[in-house]
Formats: C-alpha cells, structure tokens, sequence
C-alpha cells in the first residue's frame, strides 16, 4: 500500500514523543533480542536500553537505523501514548491518514504498529472516481474487504477478476499478486480492510522456534 499513497502532513507535537514502549513492543513482537537489534540496527545495546526506558531521546539518524532493523518507517516509531491507561483511546485526529495517488480515496490506519506484518486493518472512503491500485505485497497476504457504504468494485490477479459488491458484501482476496478497489459509481463509498499474511506468519513462527532451539542448546 506505501508504493500508492500519499502521507498528509500532521501538525508537530509541542513535546518530543517517547518512544520506548513503541521500540520494545516491535522489537519483541520479532522476537529479537537486544542484542540482536543491536547487531542489525548498529546502535549499541546500552543507548537501545536507554531509549527502550525512556532514559534518553534517539537523533534521528539512531531512529533511521532502527525503523530500517525492523522494516518500519520512522514515523511508526513517534506515536503518542498516554501514560498509565489501560485502555489506549486513539483520537481521530491522531489516527494516521493516508490519500491514494489519485487523492480519491482517504484511508485511515487503524491497525496498531506491533501488529503491523501480521495483521492490519484500514478504513477506506472512496469518492466518486477514486481508485487504490496495487502492486503484489508478500506471498501468503490476503485482504477482506467489507463495505460499510456504496458500492466498490475490486479487482485481483493477472487475469483482471473482477466483482462488485454492495453493502454489508465481503470479498476475499489475494493480495500476492496486483490487485486494486475502485468507485466506478456515482455516489462515495466507505469500506473496512483487513489485511493477513501467512507467510509473515509463518516466517516468525519459524524465527520463534530457531530462537527456542539457541536457548535450549545453550542451556546445554
């Protein structure tokens, strides 16, 4: 989805966010370990404790570093979060909200970064016209698209399948290969996107049991 839209711009926070619960949540949510993520990102164990504690703020060439060790943008890494709340409440305005190339389709991430890779999901309002057109993503992925409002056509594989759904409707679909969602209707359209990938998946559970079998066999 990065390759076919645009960011908006956001107003600034008057103070630095902190950023270490963000960190150790993606960086357990791959199963590394400090030192792992030290090796991968360049940046030394200790400054990764630091940061993690919130003990110190990252420039932003270390929060470079690290978004690219665990395949996130530097933005995912300055998300506010209140304090001691059990329930993190997300403002609408601090949602992160995306525009497709043709500015015709709005979409709102509503997915939480730690599950970003595994599972994520979008709100999507179309304007008459407005398409998202996509290139393959990882073999394995699969999006399920429910429409809330309108009408939206979608548009997966090589061949070009197409089917048009109305309200309430769900299509399923291979998103490993191009795919699109389009409005060729008259009236504006609003839809919900969930999007899995097994072999993601599949990959971290792999990774999850290679790292139980270094654990055992040091244990040894």
């Amino acid at each position: 989805m990065r390759s076919a839209v645009k960011a908006k711009p956001t107003v600034p926070s008057a103070t630095p966010p902190k950023v270490g619960y963000l960190l150790k949540n993606l960086r357990q949510s791959r199963h590394l370990t400090l030192d792992e993520l030290a090796r991968s990102s360049e940046v030394s164990k200790s400054v990764l404790s630091q940061i993690e504690r919130d003990r110190t703020n990252p420039t932003v060439g270390t929060l470079w570093r690290l978004a690219n060790a665990l395949g996130v943008e530097i933005e995912d890494l300055l998300r506010s979060k209140p304090a001691g709340q059990r329930i993190n409440v997300v403002d609408e305005h601090n949602t992160p909200v995306l525009l497709s190339s043709d500015r015709r389709c709005t979409i709102r991430i509503l997915g939480p970064i730690d599950l970003t890779g595994r599972v994520e999901w979008y709100e999507m309002r179309f304007k008459p016209s407005g398409a998202l057109v996509s290139e393959a993503h990882e073999p394995g992925t699969v999006e399920h698209l429910t429409v809330l409002d309108g009408q939206l056509e979608v548009e997966s594989g090589r061949n070009r399948e197409r089917v048009r759904l109305g309200l309430g409707q769900t299509a399923r679909y291979r998103a490993d290969q191009p795919h699109a969602i389009r409005n060729p209707f008259k009236d504006r359209a609003c839809a919900i996107v969930v999007v899995t990938s097994t072999s993601i998946a599949a990959a971290r559970a792999s990774s999850s049991r290679s790292a139980s079998r270094r654990a055992a066999a040091k244990g040894d």
